[in-house]
């Protein structure tokens, strides 16, 4: 079977193997590896979609097995079958490394290191090389040996990809901007990470940037729309304030979990806005928008709203507003307009809605622009009943689940009986939580 694969395929299979055997891996993560070293050719369908048959294909041959979708946020995970890693290591030649503990040099033809070493024996082997992929252990490291982040920039200019998850970095050294042929990095866990240095935005080759769980990481770098290569952008909601500048250039774009609209004070550029999402018209998974206090939302920007109605590879989309807001100023705040103006894609598989309070909130809402062509979702969570009224009913006729909490108005479900009237062959799963004022 092995020997049937093309060249292409076996050269992804095997640097899937340089994890460690019993491994659970992520399914969009290596993938993204396997663009980042040259493996996938984009052959007219897009470049992830090729990766993605690449995938599939060593699924169906049982090179990989123990598949798992958690179903939420499209996260699918699995393991090599141990008898297929044992046949890639032999396959795979001096190119690829496992390092340990006994770990004291690399040997000149080492391209693809896998560190499995204690933090202390990095210094040891990280000298003048040619290594194009450093990934470690994923175990989080102590913060009282520092790691030899400074010397590993120095030393390996030719990197690709670059796994700095977890080693409590609070800030990366400007020599970072001379990687040059970065294409994949992973900061995340990094809690004390404070900033990225303005030559970050050298990296014009990054294709993927991981920065989930770096919550002192308030703001990124000014340019950092540079970074027009860029297809996976992952970031901490509960840190970042507010996204970058000029986010409509970076139309590479295919994941992107947070989009924080609004709430920028200190720049002579614009804020992010939501008609910035009309740009990137491949995004695929899930996306969180985080609306941010300062937010005005205006439709003499928006040119006729829709800005999601390209992006037909989301399956989820949740909208939260903040915290702290009284009513009367949310009320204020052009809510209604910001979800009429989004207007998802009819392939939109789940919609969450979260503190929610529109101009008509003794009414219920007016999406107009969701048309009846427009979502026919399978699941809806919302702390907002009178949220369900403003959809057209042909959008709940596939309704397998729906969750509604904290909604502190509600005194009863008749207010939405239509909903329930429209989803009564569909519905699956219903569950009511901490709405104190509904009658039972």
């Amino acid at each position: 079977s092995y020997d049937q694969l093309s060249p292409s395929l076996k050269s992804c299979f095997i640097y899937s193997a340089m994890f460690p055997k019993d491994t659970e891996l992520e399914k969009e993560i290596l993938t993204s590896l396997w663009i980042a070293q040259g493996y996938v050719k984009d052959e007219g369908q897009g470049i992830e979609a090729v990766a993605e048959y690449y995938f599939n294909v060593l699924v169906q041959r049982c090179f990989f097995q123990d598949i798992d979708d958690d179903g939420d946020e499209g996260k699918i995970t699995f393991k090599i079958h141990d008898l297929m890693h044992d046949m890639a290591h032999q396959a795979m030649g001096k190119e690829i490394f496992i390092a340990g503990s006994t770990t004291s040099n690399l040997g000149k033809h080492i391209r693809h290191l896998f560190d499995a070493a204690p933090r202390r024996h990095a210094k040891g082997f990280i000298t003048k090389s040619k290594i194009r992929s450093y990934i470690k252990d994923d175990e989080d490291a102590s913060d009282s040996i520092r790691f030899p982040l400074s010397a590993l920039v120095t030393n390996w200019r030719s990197l690709r990809v670059l796994d700095l998850a977890q080693l409590c970095i609070t800030e990366l050294p400007n020599a970072i901007g001379e990687l040059l042929h970065l294409r994949w990095l992973d900061l995340g866990g990094n809690k004390g990470l404070k900033r990225l240095p303005e030559s970050f935005t050298k990296l014009i080759n990054l294709q993927t940037l991981l920065l989930v769980r770096c919550y002192a990481l308030e703001e990124l770098p000014e340019d950092f729309a540079k970074l027009t290569n860029l297809r996976i952008l992952l970031v901490e909601e509960d840190g970042l304030r507010h996204m970058p500048s000029d986010m409509e250039k970076m139309t590479c774009l295919t994941r992107l979990n947070t989009f924080i609209v609004g709430q920028r004070k200190s720049s002579t550029k614009r804020e992010a806005r939501l008609e910035d999402l009309r740009v990137p018209r491949n995004l695929k998974g899930y996306l969180k928008i985080y609306i941010s206090p300062s937010y005005k939302h205006s439709k003499r920007y928006g040119g006729g709203g829709g800005y999601l109605c390209n992006t037909e590879h989301l399956n989820t989309i949740s909208i939260k507003w903040p915290y702290g807001q009284h009513e009367e100023e949310r009320k204020g705040s052009d809510n209604d307009d910001v979800l009429e103006d989004l207007r998802p894609h009819s392939n939109l598989k789940a919609l969450k809605i979260k503190r929610y309070i529109g101009l008509n909130s003794k009414e219920g809402l007016s999406c107009g622009n969701w048309r009846s062509d427009d979502p026919k979702i399978k699941e809806i969570t919302t702390d907002n009943v009178r949220f369900l009224r403003s959809l057209p009913v042909v959008a709940f006729q596939c309704l397998t689940k729906m969750k509604i909490g904290d909604d502190d108005v509600v005194e009863s479900l008749s207010e939405v009986e239509g909903v329930f009237q429209a989803c009564s062959s569909s519905l699956r799963f219903l569950r009511v939580e901490r709405c104190l004022k509904l009658r039972r």
